[in-house]
């Protein structure tokens, strides 16, 4: 009869099986060295692409800013010339004696600046009021 109190021996390990153990743990650091080894390169893989795609970028926004530098000069070369086309044909009539065309010319300007001014201003203040109301909608 066993004693209930009495704890088991423990059985010895079998060398075979103890071979057999370290021998499935030199795989398994094998396999982890091979992943970290792999995470290693997938990691530097995305940093180079990574620092191609900011280079891109950077070049893109480079090119953006060079065109809309352009279109501002090409509208502002474009203004001048409509300007001083206007202020010609204006001195023109005033010295033909005139005077009654160049005061025409003078009230559509100011009408047509007054209106684009008020469009502008009008056109910001919907702006602020759309980005306004934008993160009350996300919510």
């Amino acid at each position: 009869m066993q004693n209930p109190n009495r704890a088991p021996v423990p059985v010895a390990p079998k060398e075979d099986l103890i071979a057999k153990f370290l021998e499935l743990q030199q795989q398994e650091l094998l396999h982890r060295g091979k992943e970290l080894e792999l995470r290693k390169q997938s990691q530097e893989y995305d940093f180079n692409f990574a620092k191609a795609s900011l280079e891109a970028q950077s070049t893109d926004l480079k090119d953006v800013r060079k065109h809309q530098r352009g279109q501002r000069l090409t509208v502002l070369i474009f203004s001048g010339v409509i300007v001083l086309f206007v202020g010609g044909f204006m001195s023109y009539c005033l010295t033909i004696g005139k005077d009654q065309i160049a005061m025409e010319i003078i009230k559509g300007a100011i009408f047509l600046l007054s209106g684009g001014a008020g469009g502008y201003a009008l056109a910001t203040k919907q702006s602020q009021k759309n980005k306004s109301e934008a993160p009350d909608e996300d919510e």
